[in-house]
């Protein structure tokens, strides 16, 4: 899969793709010279719902001018899931704030220039046992 999110409206199709990923802190990376954020996850298949399936994918982001985390720490080996992802417009839009929701309570938050996303799977996708399952969330 390859999906390119370039407005805000765009993001929720990659958001949906990206629900219930897994990742290390460590797998984040900031280049404030390139302006870019990438992260390295692991993300179940929701796109075939007939499998239990993840796919390591590659998510990028262009025109970043900050990162913030909260409640992420950058040398632990325990994954970290993404619940959400969302734009949130600043007051001179394109600007604005590309917020994750993790579980546990943790946050990444992106400060942007515009939306400039891509999402793309580099690997094979692998059978799980299990799905993802929020029916506990409630």
């Amino acid at each position: 899969m390859r999906l390119i999110a370039l407005e805000a409206e765009d993001l929720n199709t990659i958001a949906a793709a990206c629900q219930d990923a897994l990742f290390l802190a460590q797998n984040a990376t900031y280049s404030a010279q390139k302006r870019e954020f990438t992260l390295l996850i692991n993300r179940f298949r929701w796109e075939d719902d007939a499998k239990n399936q993840r796919v390591q994918a590659l998510l990028s982001f262009s025109s970043v001018k900050s990162v913030k985390a909260l409640g992420v720490d950058k040398n632990s080996q325990i994954p970290k899931s993404i619940l959400s992802i969302e734009f949130k417009s600043s007051n001179e839009p394109p600007e604005g704030e590309i917020i994750f929701e993790l579980a546990g309570g943790g946050k990444i938050s992106l400060g942007v220039e515009c939306v400039d996303i891509i999402l793309g799977d580099i690997g094979e996708a692998m059978d799980v046992k299990k799905r993802p399952d929020h029916n506990g969330d409630k």
